[in-house]
This record gives structure tokens, C-alpha cells and sequence, in this order.
């Protein structure tokens, strides 16, 4: 009987563990995706900016804020400049 009772509390205990690691897994693997896709629009920012593009377009194409549109602006200017 007390058998039985430690076979069912070990089994749960594995469910929930294996439960709570490919929720971690998932919520890993969407983190990755949103970063990635971070660095992408930011990668597309500073090449609008090379090419000369207002902040407000593209912080409209790109979905970031404009004040971050400019963060970049200022520092691949002080970059460009040897200033850092």
C-alpha cells in the first residue's frame, strides 16, 4: 500500500517536472525568436540610416520606437566619428 502511494507521488513528481522543463523550454525558445527579431529590426535601422532615411519612417517601417531610432542614430554617428 505505502508502495503503491510513493509509485503515484514519484510519478507526479516526474509529470510535473517534465512539465515545468518544456514550459521553460518554450518560453526559451520564444525569447530567442522575439531577440533575433529584435536585432533584425535594429540591423534594418542602422542600414535605413546609412542610406540617409528620416527617423520617422523609419521607425515606422521598422515598428521601433522613434526614440530608440534615434539612440541608434547618435551612436553610429559617434562611431563614424571615432567618438565612443
Amino acid at each position: 500500500m505505502a508502495l503503491k502511494a510513493y509509485m503515484r507521488i514519484v510519478a507526479e513528481e516526474r509529470a510535473w517536472a517534465y512539465h515545468l522543463s518544456t514550459d521553460r523550454a518554450e518560453a526559451d525558445y520564444r525569447n530567442g525568436i522575439l531577440l533575433a527579431e529584435e536585432r533584425v529590426r535594429e540591423e534594418t535601422a542602422r542600414n535605413m540610416l546609412a542610406d540617409g532615411l528620416p527617423h520617422e519612417k523609419i521607425a515606422l517601417y521598422t515598428g521601433l520606437p522613434l526614440a530608440e531610432v534615434e539612440k541608434l542614430a547618435d551612436s553610429s554617428l559617434r562611431g563614424r566619428d571615432g567618438n565612443v
